[in-house]
């Protein structure tokens, strides 16, 4: 598998969270990103996604970007 490559998406809204990903709101539209397209550093420590969280950044592989249309 070659390198990730990353997408920082800013001015997230954290609607709702499963076991295997987040809802979030991105320019009033809600999609859900798998948490295993997104960096450990979201998912884990005191910067770690939280439902209700307003103005956060995800940082997503690429590659879900694509596929959900964000970049």
């Amino acid at each position: 598998m070659g390198q990730t490559n990353w997408h920082h998406q800013e001015d997230c809204i954290i609607v709702a969270e499963t076991e295997k990903a987040f809802l979030i709101c991105i320019e009033d539209e809600e999609l859900w990103i798998p948490k295993s397209q997104i960096h450990k550093d979201c998912l884990e420590g005191d910067s770690a996604l939280k439902v209700g969280d307003i103005d956060a950044t995800v940082t997503m592989t690429e590659w879900i970007a694509e596929q959900k249309g964000i970049i």
